[in-house]
């Protein structure tokens, strides 16, 4: 039986795969940490995003893994900054 935790990891795997074919998805650890530090929405918002991106051919699995983690990282420095100037 699958946990919660498998299936958000399985579902952020397939949808890394589907998104960057022929790329091999960063280590499983890279998911586990962004799945710990962010929700799986901004995880699956942020992929679509790069996915979408005009150099996607240039991509590799670090430059794909490293660009995941910037996207994330700013995302919720967005959000926290937004909290404070609206209380």
């Amino acid at each position: 039986m699958q946990t919660q935790e498998d299936k958000l990891y399985l579902n952020a795997l397939f949808e890394y795969q589907a998104a960057f074919p022929g790329i091999q998805p960063p280590a499983p650890t890279w998911f586990v940490k962004w799945l710990i530090e962010y929700d799986s929405k901004a995880l699956s918002d942020t992929i679509q995003t790069l996915q979408r991106h005009p150099k996607k051919p240039l991509f590799t699995t670090e430059s794909t893994g490293r660009a995941i983690s910037a996207l994330l990282r700013d995302g919720a420095i967005r959000a926290a900054a937004q909290k404070l100037v609206r209380p």
